[in-house]
C-alpha cells in the first residue's frame, strides 16, 4: 500500500488550515459570550497552528528533510525550530483541545469540536507520515 508523499501532504495541510480557520471563525463569533479573557489564549494557539499549516503549505516545506535537520542539528534551538515545523501543528491542536472553553450555542460547539478533532487527526496523520518517511530516509542515508 503506497502513497504519493508530494500529493498527500499538501492535502493534509489544506485540511488542517480549513479546520483551524473554522475554529478561528467560530471562536471569534462566540467571543462575546465566552469573554475576551477566555478566548485570547485559544485564539493565539489557533493562529499559531494555522500559521504552521500555512507556512508549510506555502513554502512547500519537505518535513522529511526538516526531520533530518532536527536529528543532525547540534544546537537545541535549531532542533526545536525544525521539530516545530514537523510536529508543531499537532502539539498545538492537542494543547488547544485540552484548554478549550465551553461555547454557548449547540451549533458553535458542534462546529468547533468537529474542527478540533479534524485538526488533531490531520496533525497526527501529517506527523506520522513525516516521521515514517523521514525515518526511511535516515536509514537509507546511513546504509549508503
Amino acid at each position: 500500500m503506497g502513497f504519493d508523499y508530494e500529493e498527500l501532504v499538501p492535502k493534509l495541510r489544506q485540511a488542517g488550515m480549513a479546520a483551524s480557520g473554522l475554529q478561528l471563525f467560530v471562536l471569534f463569533m462566540e467571543s462575546n459570550s465566552v469573554g475576551v479573557a477566555g478566548v485570547f489564549f485559544q485564539f493565539l494557539l489557533l493562529l499559531a497552528e494555522f500559521g504552521i499549516f500555512a507556512f508549510n503549505l506555502y513554502n512547500h516545506v519537505d518535513s522529511r528533510k526538516e526531520l533530518h535537520k532536527a536529528v543532525r542539528a547540534q544546537e537545541p534551538q535549531e532542533k526545536a525550530q525544525h521539530a516545530a515545523l514537523v510536529g508543531g501543528a499537532f502539539v498545538l491542536a492537542v494543547l488547544l483541545h485540552l484548554c478549550s472553553s465551553d461555547l454557548s450555542s449547540g451549533l458553535s460547539t458542534f462546529l468547533f469540536t468537529t474542527a478540533d478533532y479534524v485538526a488533531m487527526g490531520v496533525g497526527f496523520a501529517n506527523l506520522c507520515i513525516d516521521v515514517i518517511e523521514g525515518a526511511k530516509g535516515l536509514t537509507e542515508t546511513k546504509e549508503a
